[in-house]
């Protein structure tokens, strides 16, 4: 069974490394660009009889700081 974990951080919190990006591709020639967030993509392939809560337990231990960051669970089909 597969799992996609996406980590990023809360509403109000600077995001440095999307500011950069954001100001090099509006010198680019994108000036169309509104907001630009980055995210942290985990793929986590665990045996099929996984509850998905042992996915939360590894978010809330490890892949998600809870106090700057939010996570979204997907199971992969």
């Amino acid at each position: 069974m597969l799992y996609e974990v996406r980590v990023y951080l809360k509403s109000g919190l600077l995001d440095p490394q999307a500011s950069v990006i954001e100001s090099s591709l509006k010198r680019l020639g994108f000036e169309e660009i509104k907001q630009l967030k980055t995210q942290k993509v985990f793929l986590i392939q665990v045996e099929e009889e996984t509850p998905i809560e042992r996915i939360e337990e590894m978010c809330k231990q490890l892949l998600a700081n809870p106090v700057m960051e939010l996570y979204q669970i997907h199971k992969v089909e």
